[in-house]
């Protein structure tokens, strides 16, 4: 009885774990995609930059084989995901990717 019960806790710690990961991405996704919708709405492009970028991001890293797990707090109030154990190559072509959105950003000010 107390393998089984060891197996079901191990089972279900495992199922968080990955559970968490993928609600940490989708969280992301969801951020991005707001971004998206402000810029489409709005005469700013640099939202539309900045969602591109972090919708590439979160798929890079995801694909890159990265962890996350989301990030909600109250105090301070924080509402996102967090990613870890992304490559180096990965993080280098992420930080490429809002270096650019901000270059972006910044030349289609209104």
């Amino acid at each position: 009885m107390a393998a089984t019960t060891s197996a079901i806790k191990k089972s279900s710690r495992s199922s968080l774990r990955v559970g968490s990961n993928w609600v940490g991405f989708a969280l992301i996704h969801g951020r991005g995609l707001i971004l998206l919708a402000f810029g489409a709405a709005g005469p700013d492009a640099g939202f539309i930059a900045w969602g591109v970028a972090v919708l590439a991001a979160a798929v890079l890293a995801w694909w890159d084989g990265a962890r996350s797990k989301p990030k909600v707090s109250l105090s301070p109030k924080t509402f996102g995901g967090v990613v870890a154990n992304v490559d180096q190559w990965a993080w280098l072509v992420i930080f490429g990717l809002f270096v650019a959105a901000l270059v972006i950003g910044l030349l289609t000010r209104g």
